[in-house]
C-alpha cells in the first residue's frame, strides 16, 4: 500500500475498534485546510479528470447519510458487542467523511460550479431508496461499501494515479480512502447478523444501479 499519508493514531485513552486478524477502524479528525486557495483543477490539471472527483465528493455527503441509517436501522438489533463497536466506529468515520466532503463542495460553489440541480436530484434519489425494505436499504449499502472500498484499493495501491492528484487534495483522498478500507465489511457483517439472504444481497446490485446509477 503506497498510501502516501501520515494519519493520526486514535487520542490518547482511546482504543481503536479491533477487527478480525488484528486490523482496526480508527476514527481519525483530520485537517484539510491546504484545500483552501488551491487550484480548482486539482486532478492533472485536467478538467475532466478533475470533475470525475468532484462528483465523487458530490455523491458522498448524501450516499454517507444513507450508508449510516441503513445501519442505524439495525443498531438496536445487534447484540454482538464487538460488531455494536464496530458499527459506531463505522458511524463515527462516515460521520466524519461527510462533514470533509460537505466542505470540499461548498469549495466547488465558491468557486463557480453550480451544484444545485445536482444536489437536488442526488437528495430525491436517496430519499426515494429510503422508502424501499429496510433490509433493501441495507442491501444497497453493501453494494456502495464495496464499490468504494475498490476505488479505494486501487487509489492506496496505484502510485499513478496518487500523482494526478496535487497535493492540497491528496491527504483528504487517502484518508478517505484508507478508512473506507478499514469499515468495508461492517454493512455486510450487519446483513448477515440480520439474517439477510444471499438472494437479497445480489437484489442490491439492480436496485444501486437504478436508484443512483444514472
Amino acid at each position: 500500500m503506497n498510501s502516501g499519508i501520515e494519519l493520526p493514531r486514535p487520542k490518547a485513552g482511546r482504543q481503536a475498534t479491533r477487527l478480525p486478524g488484528g486490523a482496526a477502524i480508527d476514527v481519525r479528525k483530520m485537517d484539510f485546510s491546504e484545500i483552501e486557495g488551491s487550484p480548482l483543477y486539482a486532478y492533472a490539471k485536467d478538467p475532466l479528470v478533475s470533475h470525475f472527483f468532484h462528483m465523487l465528493s458530490l455523491l458522498f455527503p448524501e450516499g454517507e447519510l444513507f450508508f449510516m441509517d441503513s445501519v442505524r436501522n439495525y443498531k438496536k438489533e445487534i447484540t454482538d458487542p464487538v460488531l455494536k463497536a464496530q458499527i459506531k466506529a463505522f458511524m463515527s468515520q462516515e460521520a466524519l467523511h461527510t462533514k470533509a466532503h460537505v466542505a470540499y463542495n461548498k469549495r466547488l460553489e465558491a468557486a463557480g460550479i453550480n451544484l444545485e440541480r445536482v444536489d437536488k436530484v442526488l437528495h430525491w434519489a436517496f430519499a426515494a431508496l429510503k422508502k424501499l425494505p429496510r433490509k433493501d436499504q441495507l442491501a444497497i449499502t453493501l453494494v456502495c461499501e464495496h464499490f468504494t472500498s475498490t476505488i479505494a484499493n486501487e487509489l492506496l495501491r496505484n502510485e499513478e494515479i496518487q500523482s494526478l492528484i496535487d497535493d492540497s487534495h491528496k491527504n483528504m483522498w487517502l484518508w478517505h480512502a484508507v478508512e473506507e478500507t478499514e469499515h468495508k465489511a461492517v454493512a455486510f457483517d450487519v446483513f448477515r447478523a440480520v439474517g439477510g439472504s444471499e438472494a437479497r444481497r445480489l437484489w442490491g446490485v439492480p436496485l444501486t444501479v437504478v436508484g443512483i446509477g444514472p
